[in-house]
């Protein structure tokens, strides 16, 4: 608040150079108004007796020869303060935007950059298909497979159907050339 830019702001906004109070100060040459404000200026913080908001409080108190143009001036100060802060943050916050737009962009141009990658990996790998055409050497591995699995829990069922049939005809009591001619079969 005390700054030689916000007391700058406030005096030039509020046309404050034309008040009483500085007009000893325009007769003396060598003393610059700005920085005769800012020592007749005090900004203290809040009071302990508010809690933790204590030093987000600041007070303004401003002594000058004309009581009545020291709350015109403490105002003007404020408003020049508030308009630096609004300034500061707005652009703080259109560079964030700025910011957040430039890394979505740069994002989307290495994710478009990797997936044409893989789109070109696919197309050159000899282990992945590229087409209806053509084979996976894995999925050809695993077809095979399943079908050796199928061939062999055929042959077990068949197997086993000929064990039951043997079976019941022992219980039967059939002779052993009548189970030869089962097992022969």
């Amino acid at each position: 608040i005390k700054s030689p830019l916000i007391v700058e702001r406030a005096l030039e906004d509020a046309n404050l150079a034309g008040l009483r109070t500085f007009a000893a100060v325009r007769h003396e040459q060598a003393y610059d108004l700005p920085e005769y404000v800012i020592k007749n200026l005090t900004v203290g913080r809040g009071s302990r007796d508010l809690g933790d908001s204590a030093d987000s409080i600041l007070t303004l108190a401003y002594r000058g020869p004309v009581l009545s143009e020291c709350a015109e001036i403490v105002r003007a100060i404020l408003d020049s303060y508030k308009s630096f802060l609004a300034e500061t943050y707005r652009d703080m916050s259109e560079d964030t935007v700025r910011l957040i737009s430039q890394a979505r962009d740069d994002i989307e141009q290495r994710l478009q950059v990797l997936e044409e990658d893989y789109k070109n990996f696919r197309l050159a790998s000899r282990l992945i298909s590229r087409g209806e055409g053509d084979i996976n050497p894995h999925q050809a591995r695993i077809d095979e497979m399943e079908r050796q699995r199928i061939d062999m829990l055929v042959r077990r069922v068949d197997l086993q159907s000929q064990l039951d049939t043997i079976q019941l005809a022992r219980d039967e009591g059939a002779t052993p050339e009548e189970l030869a001619v089962l097992v022969a079969d």
